[in-house]
């Protein structure tokens, strides 16, 4: 990591931040595009802790960094409103990444679709054609939160999980929609012998299952399909599942190798230098004492607890806002 800026250098750096419902995810840019520094965090309901955390060594790594910052995530839209700092639909975000994702591959192939998994939903994005986007956020089912569910009904940790899955070659039916049904179904399949193997087999069969099966109805999936997210970074025998349910849909499945940061990664794109307003002013990223109460109004207004909205928050996911600022800038 290259941490020798100048006091004083007129460089503009771009920081995209992704508060997510279960993690807190930042990606800080270059001028020239180039990833300078990333961090990936579960925040276990603490999102002001963690981000003023993250936030803190940050800027400890770099004390002399211009950058704008814009925010991305189930958890941001609040934030944003609070600070003045520019917010990123995710969907928008995740499309930036993969477009420029595609300008750096060199086959000039466009990607088709992509299927994010993140803590509390799950997303199809479909690019090519008209484009559409697809979102499960009413159960667990299809999510990171299921994986967390089944994770906890079996005693293992999720690496163990995955280590598990990749050592069976039968899976069993399990509920891919409902955590409480699917539970019951872990503990019949225990209660029957069957091996803590299988199970975890099944259990990223039905999150597959449910993410494809449920959210691409009446519009397969064909070509290049990004895999996004962080089960679908961590998990390869996630990703063996998907592969899967997918191999009779003539489906190339790609996984970016920093897949995990990619929305926090796309609001970083949408807020490069390159793609500012001319002449908009900069703020020196300093995470002052006095803004602790600000980042502090995430608790009190229920985006702590799991990253969701308090009530009648619920559309902060599909917002979008069309006004950007750097971080620190008054309102305009």
């Amino acid at each position: 990591m290259t941490t020798d800026i100048p006091e004083g250098s007129s460089e503009t750096f771009s920081l995209g931040i992704d508060l997510g419902s279960t993690t807190v995810k930042y990606v800080l840019l270059s001028p020239d595009g180039s990833v300078l520094a990333h961090a990936y965090q579960r925040h276990a309901s603490a999102v002001t802790a963690t981000l003023i955390s993250l936030l803190q060594d940050l800027v400890r790594t770099f004390p002399h960094l211009n950058t704008r910052v814009r925010l991305t995530g189930s958890g941001a839209l609040f934030l944003s409103e609070r600070l003045g700092i520019g917010f990123v639909q995710e969907v928008i975000a995740a499309a930036q990444y993969l477009q420029n994702a595609v300008a750096e591959d060199g086959e000039g192939h466009p990607v088709d679709a992509a299927i994010e998994l993140g803590g509390e939903d799950a997303k199809i994005l479909y690019l090519t054609g008209s484009q559409e986007l697809r979102m499960n956020e009413a159960c667990a089912g299809g999510t990171g939160a299921f994986l967390d569910q089944m994770s906890a009904a079996l005693g293992l940790p999720l690496d163990e999980l995955n280590r598990l899955a990749g050592e069976a070659s039968i899976s069993h039916p399990i509920a891919s929609r409902c955590g409480v049904f699917a539970k019951t179904d872990v503990v019949g399949l225990l209660n029957a012998g069957i091996p803590k193997s299988e199970i975890a087999r099944s259990v990223f069969d039905a999150v597959a299952e449910q993410a494809v099966g449920g959210l691409s109805c009446g519009r397969p999936l064909r070509g290049r399909v990004a895999l996004l997210g962080g089960p679908l970074s961590f998990l390869s025998e996630l990703r063996e599942a998907f592969a899967r349910r997918l191999a009779r849909n003539s489906v190339t499945l790609e996984l970016f190798a920093d897949a995990q940061y990619a929305v926090a990664h796309g609001a970083a794109l949408e807020n490069s230098p390159q793609g500012a307003d001319e002449g908009e002013d900069l703020a020196r990223l300093r995470l002052h004492h006095q803004r602790a109460h600000a980042l502090g109004a995430i608790d009190r207004h229920g985006l702590a607890r799991g990253g969701a909205p308090a009530a009648g928050g619920g559309a902060a996911k599909r917002r979008e806002r069309g006004v950007s600022r750097p971080f620190g800038a008054a309102p305009r």
